[in-house]
Parts: C-alpha cells; sequence; structure tokens
C-alpha cells in the first residue's frame, strides 16, 4: 500500500511539471503560425544529443514546398516539453525551421495523430470576403475555353448584389499565391433580355493541398448601360449559371 502511495505520488509530482502550452488552439491556428504542414508516416526514430530525430515519409503537403518525399525532423528530448512520435504512425506535422535550418515540431506545435476528420477541419477554413471590394473584369479578345487556362477549383454559389457578382470558390492552397479573374470578350447579344457571357479563372502558383474557401467579387457597373428594362444576363460558363443584372 505504501508502495502504491508513493508511486501515485510520484506521478501527481511527474504531471505538475508536464509541459504546458500557451492555451488551446485550433488546426487553422497552428497551421497560420507553422512554416510547413504535412501529413506523414514515422519510419524511424533515433535520440541524439538531446533531441528525437524522426525520419518522416510525407503523404501530403498541406503548406510549404519541399523537393523530396522524405524529411528529418528534431522535436526536443531534453526538458519538461519533450515530445515523440510513434514509430509507423501517421502524423499531422505542424512544423518551424530552427537556427539549425532543420524542421523542428513538439507538443506546443499542434503535431497530433492523423484522422480523417481532423483533416476535414484544416480543409475547409472559410476566409473573408473581400469586404465589398469589386475587382474589374479583364476583357479578351476569345472565351474560348480550348483557349483559356485556369488552374482547378470549385465553384460553390454565385451570388449578385447591386452591380457586384460573387462568386464563393474553393480551390487547393496553402503555401503561394492565387489570382481569381472574371473574363469576358465583351460581346453582348442583343434581345429583350441582353446577355454577356463571363468566365472565372485561378492562377494558382501553389503545390500545396490545404483546400480554402473564400469569396471572390468583380464589378459589373461598367456594363449596366446594356441592359434593357428586363436586365442584362450575366451567363457564367463555368456553371451555365445565369444571374440578371438590372439597372434598378
Amino acid at each position: 500500500m505504501k508502495n502504491f502511495a508513493l508511486i501515485l505520488m510520484l506521478l501527481v509530482a511527474l504531471k505538475s511539471h508536464a509541459c504546458k502550452c500557451a492555451g488551446p488552439k485550433t488546426l487553422h491556428e497552428y497551421f497560420e503560425s507553422a512554416e510547413m504542414v504535412i501529413k506523414g508516416k514515422v519510419l524511424s526514430n533515433e535520440k541524439v544529443d538531446g533531441s528525437h530525430h524522426h525520419k518522416v515519409q510525407i503523404e501530403r503537403t498541406y503548406k510549404g514546398n519541399l523537393s523530396s518525399k522524405l524529411i528529418l525532423i528534431k522535436s526536443d528530448a531534453s526538458t519538461s516539453c519533450q515530445f515523440g512520435m510513434n514509430l509507423g504512425q501517421t502524423y499531422f506535422v505542424f512544423m518551424t525551421k530552427g537556427i539549425d535550418n532543420a524542421y523542428w515540431t513538439g507538443e506546443c506545435s499542434g503535431t497530433q495523430i492523423f484522422t480523417v476528420e481532423k483533416e476535414n477541419q484544416l480543409y475547409f477554413e472559410p476566409e473573408k470576403s473581400n469586404e465589398g471590394l469589386c475587382e474589374k473584369i479583364d476583357i479578351y479578345d476569345t472565351l474560348d475555353l480550348k483557349v483559356l487556362k485556369s488552374d482547378p477549383f470549385h465553384l460553390m454559389k454565385v451570388s449578385l448584389e447591386d452591380a457586384c457578382i460573387k462568386f464563393n470558390v474553393s480551390y487547393g492552397s496553402g503555401c503561394g499565391t492565387a489570382k481569381f479573374r472574371l473574363i469576358t470578350d465583351n460581346r453582348i447579344t442583343e434581345s429583350m433580355r441582353p446577355i454577356m457571357d463571363v468566365y472565372l479563372t485561378l492562377n494558382d502558383d501553389d503545390d500545396c493541398e490545404a483546400i480554402k474557401s473564400l469569396w471572390v467579387n468583380f464589378d459589373l457597373s461598367e456594363f449596366l448601360p446594356f441592359a434593357t428594362s428586363h436586365g442584362l444576363q450575366v451567363r457564367i460558363l463555368n456553371n451555365d449559371s445565369i444571374v440578371l443584372l438590372k439597372t434598378d
């Protein structure tokens, strides 16, 4: 009984000296503070000079850019914040570069065992709309979809507010720049309710796969003079949907 009480006291003492992180964070907060975010499987572990060395096979990159599918990740093994990853286990790994130019992770970095549910949480982080900013439409010579180039994205919703057309889109991103453009050939079919065609494109200079969802907005006010009393039909070639632009 005395031995049991002694063991219990030791466990309590150890727990009281365990690593404490500064407040709970969401996956998105960990994502924003990390330099590199991957899904990876631990192939080997080694303790070297007070740190764990984990050889990890990268299965998916959410943020950052690495040419190799293998990476050496370090974690502290010398303090109460020591952190290890189990051999053969797959993790979400949130990393930053240390002064030794190596990637480091730890308990407070957000690294945790991978689950599909957590991946879904990471994937769909809604971003703010451009807060009323409606960008100018680009006018091209053609709307031939065989000529126009676009990186893949998913068009989820289209709405029209006054003369601002808004697109809710999602696309793979996380470590580069992305630019949406709305294109028209400036040709308007004359009728009681005239029609103009537009096409939304994405130039995504990004090899990462974290899915972002956001609104992109474009100004249609320069086309209002072409609207009749029945309005101007704006046909979105991406999904053949139509929104009606009216002067009032």
